[in-house]
């Protein structure tokens, strides 16, 4: 039986956010588009008051493989220490770390929009 991470998709999209396998890792990032008026739209990656696997990585008007859409991305990545990196370790070598699936990936890509979401309500409630 192949493991998980060679049975998954390398690549998955949905409204306003998209997950992508690292292809040195096999670990997947998560990315959520914020729209311009947003109270995260430009902000520093480490400013933005997001509870997400491994924090914020990634926070900028781009993402690396697509033309720039006027949204600014945000999203996390699932290669940190206590995550296990299928392209980079063997399973002997990390005792305690866990492969992040895609459906791992997508649950948190859904977190990060409804706080995405909330922010966008606290902030239209805070300025009227």
């Amino acid at each position: 039986m192949k493991p998980e991470w060679e049975t998954e998709p390398n690549e998955w999209s949905g409204e306003l956010c998209h997950a992508r396998r690292n292809p040195t890792t096999l670990t997947w990032c998560g990315y959520v588009g914020i729209p311009a008026g947003h109270p995260w739209h430009g902000m520093d990656g480490d400013d933005i008051p997001a509870d997400v696997h491994g924090g914020i990585t990634w926070a900028d008007r781009y993402l690396p493989w697509a033309e720039p859409d006027g949204l600014y991305w945000i999203g996390f990545d699932c290669a940190h220490s206590y995550d296990f990196m299928p392209g980079i370790q063997q399973t002997a070598l990390l005792a305690d770390g866990t492969y992040k699936n895609l459906s791992f990936v997508q649950d948190q890509i859904r977190s990060l929009m409804e706080q995405a979401v909330h922010a966008a309500i606290h902030n239209r409630k805070t300025h009227t």
